[in-house]
């Protein structure tokens, strides 16, 4: 059976917070994130708006609909490009705490 883990990013106070700290989300104050099922190469579980390290290149973790799995979504000559998910990348941070890395 799969596990189902959510973390949730406090946008009030700019804090990542585990689900069972998430008290309500009543006026949109939190943005929640799934865990794939998938860790990097470290260990380290992969979240939903993740940031992934994929041979040089920075990657947001996020659901490719059309495929109906995870999948690394970054820009590549002005076209958005949408991989599977590899095992041999590395978190690097996520979107919310370390927005400059998509730059």
């Amino acid at each position: 059976m799969r596990e189902i883990k959510l973390r949730a990013w406090a946008k009030n106070v700019d804090v990542m917070h585990p689900v069972w700290n998430v008290v309500s989300n009543e006026g949109g104050a939190y943005i929640l994130m799934q865990y794939t099922g998938l860790k990097d190469k470290n260990g380290k579980e992969i979240y939903e708006s993740d940031l992934v390290d994929k041979d040089g290149t920075t990657c947001e973790v996020a659901w490719y609909e059309e495929r109906a799995r995870w999948g690394m979504k970054y820009e590549a000559e002005n076209n958005e490009i949408f991989d599977p998910m590899l095992n041999d990348v590395v978190v690097i941070g996520n979107i919310y705490e370390n927005p400059e890395l998509l730059t």
